[in-house]
C-alpha cells in the first residue's frame, strides 16, 4: 500500500498501487474507508478522520506519518476556528457573543465597533455609518447600531437622520411637541362665500387660508401648532408673518390686540387699548411692577400684590394668567384686574363684585353667593 497526499484538499487517503491484489485486500480496505468519519465545517474542506483501530496492520512508521498529519489537520482546524472570532481592528481573540459579523463578512468586537460609531456620529454632518474596514463601503445596519451604541445616542442619531428625510420632503413634518412625523394633505380651495362666513370673526381671507393649510393638531400628544412656523399653540388670525409682526409690536394687557403710537412715560399703565372695556379695566389694575419685571395683574392699591400671574413666574400647580376665571368663564385671569381670596383662589374683581351683588339666585334666601366657586 501507498500513501497518496492530495495537494489541492489538504488531505490524505490510502490508495492501492498494485492493480493485482487479492480481493480479501481490497474488502479490507473498504472496511477500512467505512470506518472514517468526516468532519464538516463551514469554509473549511472535509478532513477524514482515521480511527484508532485501523492502524492495527499498518507498520509502524506509517503510522506515525498519519498521526503526525491528523494533528496537523487539527491544528490547522483550531487556527481556522480562532481566525474566525478574531476582530478585525483590536486583534483580540472573541466569544460569540461579543464578536458581531457583518453582512460584508467583516468581524468586529462590540467594545470597538462602539468606540468607532461613537466618533462618527459625533459629528452631526454624518447621516451613515459604514463599515469600519478601510476598502468597504457597506453600511451598518440598525440592529448593529442599536446593539453597539448607548440607547441615548442611538434615538439621537436616528432622530438626526430622519429629521433629515422630513427637511427634504415638503409633504412631512415633526411634530415639534412630541416629534410625531405627520404629512401634510393639501386641502382643497376654499370658495369665497366660506371666507366671509360670519364664522370667520375678525380673520381675514389670508389667515384663513394659512390656517386651513397649516394648522395641525398631533394624535399623539394633542397640542396645536403651524407646520410653516412650527409654533404652539397655532396663531388663529394671523398668517407667520403677520404673526411676527404682532409679537414685536405693543399689545394691551388685558385684551392683546395691537397698539398704535408711541408710549406716554407719564402714564403708570402705558400698554392698554382704547376700547371702554380696558379702559374701565385701567382704572382698577395695580400700577407696581413685580422684582421680575411683570406687571402686577392685581387691583390697585391692595395692601398685598397679586403674585405674578405671568407663565415663567407660576410653578405647574399654581394659577397662572392663561387660566379662566372660575366665575365667568370666558376670559383668562389676565384679561382683567383679580383678586386672590383665603382660600388661595385668584378670580375676576369685577366677577366676584358682581357675584356678591346680585345676592342669591332665587326667591329663597341663600348666603352660597359667599362662597367661593
Amino acid at each position: 500500500n501507498w500513501v497518496v497526499l492530495d495537494p489541492e484538499l489538504d488531505s490524505f487517503q490510502i490508495a492501492d498501487s498494485i492493480s493485482g491484489i487479492k480481493d480479501e485486500e481490497t474488502k479490507g480496505n473498504e472496511k477500512i474507508d467505512e470506518n472514517i468519519e468526516e468532519i464538516i465545517v463551514e469554509n473549511v474542506p472535509v478532513i477524514p478522520v482515521v480511527p484508532v483501530n485501523a492502524f492495527e496492520d499498518m507498520p509502524d512508521d506509517l503510522v506515525e506519518f498519519l498521526r503526525q498529519e491528523q494533528e496537523e489537520q487539527d491544528r490547522l482546524l483550531q487556527q481556522f476556528l480562532a481566525e474566525q472570532y478574531k476582530c478585525h481592528s483590536c486583534g483580540e481573540k472573541q466569544t460569540p457573543d461579543t464578536l458581531l459579523e457583518l453582512q460584508c463578512e467583516h468581524n468586529y468586537c462590540i467594545s470597538c465597533l462602539n468606540e468607532y460609531a461613537s466618533k462618527m456620529i459625533a459629528n452631526e454632518d454624518v447621516l451613515d455609518i459604514i463599515c469600519p474596514h478601510k476598502q468597504c463601503a457597506v453600511d451598518l445596519p440598525q440592529w448593529v447600531l442599536k446593539k453597539i451604541l448607548l440607547e441615548e445616542e442611538f434615538e439621537r442619531f436616528i432622530s438626526r437622520t430622519l429629521q433629515v428625510v422630513i427637511d427634504s420632503c415638503e409633504e412631512m413634518f415633526a411634530c415639534p411637541s412630541c416629534g410625531l412625523v405627520i404629512e401634510r394633505i393639501s386641502a382643497p380651495n376654499l370658495e369665497q362665500s366660506k371666507l366671509d362666513s360670519p364664522n370667520s370673526g375678525r380673520m381675514s381671507a389670508a389667515a384663513i387660508a394659512h390656517r386651513e393649510e397649516f394648522r395641525f393638531r398631533c394624535r399623539r400628544c394633542d397640542k396645536e401648532c403651524c407646520s410653516s412656523c412650527m409654533r404652539i399653540p397655532y396663531h388663529t388670525g394671523y398668517t407667520c408673518t403677520e404673526y411676527e409682526k404682532y409679537l414685536s409690536s405693543r399689545r394691551c394687557r388685558f385684551c392683546a390686540e395691537t397698539i398704535k403710537g408711541d408710549v406716554d412715560p407719564n402714564d403708570p399703565v402705558p400698554d392698554v387699548c382704547n376700547s371702554k372695556e380696558c379702559q374701565a379695566h385701567k382704572k382698577n389694575v395695580c400700577t407696581k411692577i413685580h422684582p421680575c419685571g411683570h406687571p402686577c395683574g392685581g387691583i390697585r392699591n391692595e395692601e398685598e400684590c397679586l403674585p405674578c400671574l405671568h407663565e415663567d413666574c407660576v410653578s405647574p400647580d399654581q394659577q397662572a394668567g392663561d387660566d379662566y376665571c372660575n366665575i365667568c368663564w370666558v376670559e383668562d385671569l389676565s384679561s382683567a384686574p383679580s383678586i386672590k381670596l383665603k382660600c388661595s383662589h385668584i378670580l375676576h374683581y369685577h366677577c366676584v363684585l358682581e357675584k356678591l351683588q346680585q345676592k342669591w339666585p332665587s326667591p329663597r334666601i341663600t348666603f352660597t353667593f359667599w362662597n367661593c366657586p
